[in-house]
């Protein structure tokens, strides 16, 4: 049982969002280009009349039990002598525990560019990789003998009974294939209004969970669990061979493709933008690239 504890530590040490985002720094960026795509299709007017990806990887983590010392945001040299008994801190609440961990891959050479009169135009295609992986309804106890340790000064836990209900563990991985059109359908003084949709393919790769409504367990020792009067539930897709040494077989054979899609608008007011205007080469009504002319912008 004790190789499985630095798994589960790491899992918990990891994630808590409800759905999956990637590469969130860029993406709030007006330099995001094409990874934008898949977080908002509206990316007419971009910076880039061309924006092509060689590859990028995103991974996402998070959980609601433990944190990091808020000290380290400003204090940076705190990791270089990292102590988890001082600098993590548990969220002792009575709660259950969750953890997420996501990733995602855009493939190479996914692109974009703009075009027509000051890029009111755009179109892209993008490919990516996906997994994300949810662990829900742990109680605390179990949580804490996860992270410490059965048997250990903070979690003195043998010889009680302990019940857990409705712990869910899944993963799924998946790809998806887009292809995207966006426009500045208005752009009138201090008001610029832009909308774009992405049409995707999308197809399994695999997936697999395992449920429990109610689990009764209690460590005799350190090396000894027994678990009485529980229920399990679990599944997986045809592309896991659990007989033949827990083998993955990575092909589409048994996921048939799907279809999805995203729509945004994006709104920007610009009540200064003429203090970037210039003219060049006799062409009037040029706006500087590397400045933002809105004061205010939203998304939807």
């Amino acid at each position: 049982m004790k190789k499985f504890l630095p798994l589960f530590t790491f899992l918990f040490l990891s994630a808590t969002f409800a759905q999956a985002q990637f590469f969130l720094g860029l993406r709030s960026s007006n330099y995001g280009g094409i990874t934008n795509v898949n977080y908002n299709p509206a990316i007419a007017d971009s910076r880039f009349i061309a924006d092509i990806n060689l590859i990028n990887f995103g991974f996402s983590a998070g959980n609601n039990y433990i944190g990091l010392d808020g000290k380290a945001i400003t204090h940076p040299s705190i990791f270089s002598n990292f102590d988890k008994d001082v600098n993590l801190h548990e969220r002792l609440n009575g709660r259950a525990k969750n953890a997420y961990i996501g990733l995602q891959v855009q493939g190479p050479l996914s692109f974009m560019f703009s075009f027509g009169k000051k890029n009111k135009n755009a179109v892209a295609f993008s490919y990516h990789a996906n997994m994300v992986t949810n662990v829900d309804g742990i109680d605390q106890t179990l949580s804490q003998i996860i992270y410490y340790g059965v048997g250990t000064k903070a979690t003195p836990f043998f010889n009680q009974s302990f019940s857990d209900r409705n712990i869910a563990i899944r993963t799924m991985a998946w790809a998806d294939y887009g292809v995207t059109y966006s426009r500045v359908v208005l752009d009138q003084g201090e008001h610029m209004l832009k909308v774009g949709g992405t049409f995707k393919l999308l197809q399994g790769i695999g997936a697999t969970y395992l449920y429990s409504k109610n689990i009764q367990y209690e460590w005799k020792n350190s090396e000894t669990l027994s678990i009485n009067n529980s229920d399990l539930n679990y599944g997986h897709s045809d592309n896991f061979n659990f007989t033949d040494n827990y083998k993955f077989k990575f092909n589409f054979d048994h996921a048939a493709p799907n279809f999805g899609g995203d729509a945004a608008v994006v709104y920007e007011w610009r009540p200064k933008k003429d203090k970037y205007k210039y003219e060049m080469d006799g062409v009037k009504d040029l706006y500087r690239k590397d400045k933002n002319l809105y004061m205010l912008q939203a998304g939807f």
